[in-house]
């Protein structure tokens, strides 16, 4: 991507440059904010840093780039977090520096910054990025400051202090130092006071005079055109009879004066340079004459800032003719664009657009027969909504996602809700082809603007919808009545994990249990898949999944309560049974390197669930990921000092509802991970030999079948055993039916059966079991989702269930 890149003249927007080229982008603008006053050096500002703007300037004609600047007109009006357009906030002077550079350079698609650990500044930058539609790249997120500093020294970065406000860092003496000379002098005063070695903390502030990117090759025929396969012209002939008349004698000057041609044109129309190999030069600052300026002379945390008074360019290396550099050339290779314009009123202006859009996105759709399952709990339940065979009536997958999440919308309404109340989304469809017509949709009604708190963590998988008489677009969402929950939304590219560029987060965390996205195999700083297969897809998936988890501090090894992991069809059978070995192998090895740091805790034995779908999501290829991971883990809320008194109710004897008796082999279909009175998850596969073992129990109902194949009594039979063993352990475990937050049923395409025939065999079983026992709250909804697969179970080598439950129930 071509990029522009924000610098504050710090060492991390120069080292954030350099990792924007090591992962094969192109630096072609770059862009600083300034003070209105050219003498004042810092302002009081939670964005930017200010302090050595005067040497900026420089940064064009080190790097041969345009320098984009805009004098910050703004102040720090909107605090929180989250950030929304603020008239007359400073972030709106990014806003229209970086639009203004997008209009001038259209081709630009992204934007380089060097946030390392500050949400505040990553968010601003997202937002503006979003909103102009670029590509937030933030290559130096959530790296280890320890190592991130050893590498901009290491790799050539030459930064001085120009701001020290710290203890133990004194401004007559760290003042005006090199990184390279402080570098172990921080990491004694972080063993000593916990300072941030890279100064994320407000510690420091640097500048650079030096590093690989000050360097200028010529060997583009930017203002070039080939006329012909024989000869190339010169836009303006002119210049070059002016030029030969001039008395130039450099090739330097000479390349200046004739606009930079390419080398070969060059010594084609100068003989008199054609024994030069290249026409590079290299440049660096040097700081002539400073001031220090103490800000607050406090005898434990001075402040002071370094004011730079005078400076110069001088060469690197004699790569040219010429010992110094011209003045004159320099002007032709660089150039300086001050940016305009007024803040508020700008930004008054967006903000009433965007009010407009949103109202726009409440057009009406097409009528359908959207139909709606909902648990019973009160502050927390699950919403599902799908059509009932739209392929007669829909005219396609946007269609049909309009007339899904428009039914969401009004039921959410209806309960006093918004979607700012929703943890978690999944998205099913059923073309992963048309994922960029359901996502253009899907963006248009889960906005940042309605979800002021975050937007919903989300998984998008492809279904066998219209096999079973579906429509295009099922869609389930995990409501809350609070505003408690945290979400982790990073929109930035960078080297740490995914980023979600768009309304999904990485992660909501809620009442203690963290709702993870769906994690591809994803290489983070390329968001390429990582070719080799499956399992090195699940590995990658897995160690991004442990980047999300270190946010809130946990670890997917220890702190997982339930994976789901879906597989690609594409996987050839003889290669899933590596998937299974590739994730408890993970999760051994993650675990002992928690252990000999000395920071494990309690360890869950996690529920494992695997779902074979026909697609998953593609990343800049044609071919859809192979694996896909879905971790919930559970986090220790030190705000929770309640405790929880938890009846043994182990010996509970359940009632034999539908005349099935207690059995050994019950327990083998179940797995479960139970936090005693705070959350029961179950899953139950129904293999075909339980489901055997079940429908040979009721003789008028088993016919014996060698193809595994069962009549709509026997799978009639199967339900009312789901929902027998699921009120068992639930009863058994001290839970209600009451206390279910989520509960879906997986079947098989294969199983030849609607899905409204087999809703209604479920709704009946739950109609009978209410009236034996009461203890369900029935209404007209139902409290089940029934999710369509290609197969499902317990093991990645055996994904052929029957039937597949998966139960989640919270208190409280």
């Amino acid at each position: 991507m071509k990029v522009v890149a924000l610098v504050s003249g710090g060492k991390d927007s120069c080292y954030a440059m350099m990792k924007c080229i090591q992962y094969g982008h192109e630096i072609v603008a770059l862009a600083n904010l300034l003070p209105a006053d050219d003498s004042v050096d810092e302002l009081d500002s939670y964005m930017y840093q200010t302090v050595g703007h005067q040497i900026v300037v420089s940064y064009a004609k080190c790097m041969g780039v345009p320098l984009f600047r805009r004098r910050i007109q703004g102040s720090t009006r909107h605090q929180d977090l989250a950030y929304r357009i603020t008239p007359g906030d400073e972030v709106e002077d990014m806003s229209i520096l970086l639009r203004e550079v997008k209009r001038q350079i259209p081709s630009i698609t992204a934007v380089s910054s060097g946030a390392i650990a500050s949400d505040y500044q990553r968010i601003r930058v997202e937002n503006v990025c979003s909103r102009l539609g670029l590509v937030s790249l933030s290559y130096l997120w959530k790296q280890d400051q320890s190592l991130l500093l050893q590498e901009m020294v290491t790799n050539g970065i030459v930064a001085i202090t120009v701001k020290v406000a710290a203890m133990g860092l004194d401004p007559a003496k760290h003042l005006g130092k090199e990184m390279k000379n402080l570098q172990s002098y921080l990491h004694d005063l972080n063993k000593l006071y916990g300072i941030n070695v890279c100064g994320e903390g407000g510690e420091y502030e640097t500048l650079t005079l030096d590093c690989p990117l000050f360097h200028r090759s010529y060997d583009k025929a930017d203002y070039w055109k080939e006329h012909d396969s024989r000869s190339l012209y010169i836009l303006d002939p002119a210049l070059l009879r002016y030029v030969a008349c001039s008395g130039v004698t450099t090739p330097f000057e000479m390349h200046c004066r004739l606009g930079h041609p390419s080398m070969p044109l060059l010594k084609k129309l100068c003989p008199q340079f054609s024994s030069l190999s290249s026409l590079d030069w290299n440049a660096r600052i040097v700081l002539d004459e400073f001031q220090v300026v103490l800000h607050s002379p406090d005898s434990i945390a001075p402040v002071g800032v370094l004011h730079p008074l005078a400076f110069h360019l001088e060469n690197k290396v004699e790569s040219m003719s010429s010992s110094a550099i011209n003045d004159a050339c320099l002007e032709k290779i660089d150039s300086v664009c001050e940016v305009q314009g007024d803040c508020l009123r700008r930004c008054t202006a967006m903000t009433q657009s965007i009010d407009a859009a949103i109202a726009s996105n409440l057009d009406d759709v097409i009528e359908h027969r959207p139909l709606i399952s909902k648990t019973r709990k009160d502050n927390l339940f699950s919403i599902c909504c799908w059509l009932q065979d739209s392929s007669k009536t829909s005219a396609g997958l946007q269609e049909d996602m309009k007339a899904v999440l428009k039914k969401i919308e009004a039921q959410l309404m209806e309960y006093g809700f918004g979607w700012e109340n929703v943890l978690y989304i999944h998205l099913y469809i059923s073309d992963m082809n048309e994922f960029a017509l359901a996502n253009e949709t899907y963006v248009k009604y889960i906005t940042q603007e309605k979800c002021p708190f975050g937007v919903p963590s989300r998984s998008t998988i492809e279904l066998p919808l219209l096999q079973v008489g579906m429509g295009r677009a099922y869609v389930e969402v995990l409501v809350t009545n609070d505003q408690s929950k945290r979400v982790l939304h990073v929109q930035s590219i960078s080297c740490w994990a995914p980023s979600c560029i768009g309304p999904y987060s990485q992660a909501t965390l809620h009442r203690g249990i963290l709702h993870m996205a769906g994690q591809l195999g994803l290489d983070p700083p390329t968001m390429n898949l990582c070719s080799g297969g499956p399992t090195v897809e699940l590995e990658q998936a897995l160690m991004n999944s442990e980047a999300v988890a270190k946010c809130f501090n946990c670890s997917v090894s220890n702190a997982a309560i339930l994976f789901v992991i879906y597989c690609s069809f594409r996987i050839p059978p003889s290669e899933r049974i590596g998937i299974q070995d590739k994730l408890d192998r993970f999760l051994k090895q993650v675990r002992l390197f928690q252990e000999n740091k000395g920071c494990l805790s309690n360890v869950f034995d996690p529920i494992l669930l695997y779902v074979l779908v026909p697609d998953l999501p593609k990343r800049w290829t044609h071919m859809g990921a192979l694996v896909e991971v879905k971790p919930v883990l559970y986090v220790e809320d030190d705000m929770e000092t309640m405790e929880t008194v938890v009846e043994d109710m182990s010996g509970t004897i359940a009632p034999n509802h539908w005349n099935f008796q207690e059995a050994s082999w019950h327990d083998n279909c179940i797995q479960k991970s139970v936090i005693p009175g705070k959350i029961c998850v179950i899953v139950l596969s129904v293999t075909n030999e339980v489901a055997t073992k079940v429908c040979s129990q009721s003789p008028g109902c088993y016919q014996n079948n060698q193809d595994h194949r069962f009549r709509d009594e026997e799978i009639d039979r199967i339900t009312k055993f789901c929902i027998y063993l699921l009120d068992k352990v639930l009863a058994r475990n001290g839970f209600s039916w009451e206390d279910v937050t989520h509960l879906k049923f997986y079947f098989p395409s294969s199983l030849s059966m609607p899905l409204e025939t087999l809703s209604l065999m479920f709704t009946n079983s739950f109609n009978e079991f209410a009236e034996m026992s009461k203890p369900i709250n029935i209404c007209k909804e139902p409290i089940f989702n029934l999710i369509p697969v290609l197969g499902s179970g317990k093991s990645s080598s055996s994904m052929d269930d029957v039937i597949t439950c998966e139960l989640f129930s919270q208190k409280h």
